[in-house]
C-alpha cells in the first residue's frame, strides 16, 4: 500500500481535476476508487473512525449522483459502511 499522505494528495488532485464532471461512460469512477481507498487507509492505517466516515459520505453523494458506477465500488461503499 501506498503512503497515507501520497493517497491523500492524490484524492486531493484528483477532486480538483474532476470536480462536478460527470459522464455518461461513468469517468468519474476514477475518483471514486480513490476516495475508497483513502477510506480504507483512513479506515484501517490511520484508525481514523471520524475521517473514514467524511470520506464514506463523499463516495455516497457521489454514487448517488453518478450515471453509471462499476459494481465493485458499489460493493466495497457498502462493505466499508457495514465495517465502520
Amino acid at each position: 500500500m501506498p503512503n497515507v499522505d501520497v493517497v491523500n494528495e492524490w484524492v486531493i488532485v484528483l477532486e480538483s481535476l474532476l470536480n462536478e464532471v460527470y459522464s455518461v461512460e461513468g469517468c468519474e469512477a476514477v475518483l471514486l476508487e480513490a476516495l475508497v481507498h483513502q477510506c480504507i487507509m483512513s479506515l484501517f492505517l490511520q484508525q481514523d473512525a471520524d475521517g473514514s466516515i467524511k470520506v464514506l459520505q463523499k463516495v455516497r453523494e457521489l454514487l448517488f449522483s453518478a450515471l453509471t458506477c462499476p459494481p465493485e465500488i458499489v460493493v466495497m461503499c457498502m462493505m466499508l459502511t457495514g465495517v465502520w
